[in-house]
């Protein structure tokens, strides 16, 4: 069972990590080939969804091997792409909040 009570907070770092958490938990190997079926969705909002929880599911080499099977096809949505780009080589939440006030920069 999902910890709804988390979703109350409104924090996205703790409703990120809960989802994560519970994805990890639950996630049964026949969930993937269902759920990368929707990152070709025309519907923006559910092809965003199941880009978010992919990214938040799939280890490092998997989510670059998806990647490069998505960017493959004969047409992709830039917006999946980004999401994907962002958790494989985006900076961690953490550097992005403290390079704001310097704390974060290499010395």
């Amino acid at each position: 069972m999902f910890p709804t009570g988390l979703l109350a907070s409104h924090t996205s770092d703790i409703v990120q990590d809960a989802l994560k958490r519970y994805l990890a938990s639950s996630w049964q190997a026949s969930y993937s080939t269902i759920l990368e079926g929707f990152i070709i969705s025309s519907t923006t909002r559910i092809r965003l969804l199941v880009a978010k929880i992919l990214s938040l599911t799939y280890d490092n080499p998997t989510l670059e091997q998806l990647l490069d099977r998505y960017i493959g096809l004969a047409t992709y949505y830039y917006d999946v792409v980004v999401i994907f780009d962002e958790a494989l080589y985006g900076a961690s939440p953490f550097v992005e909040r403290n390079s704001k006030t310097g704390a974060g920069e290499a010395e």
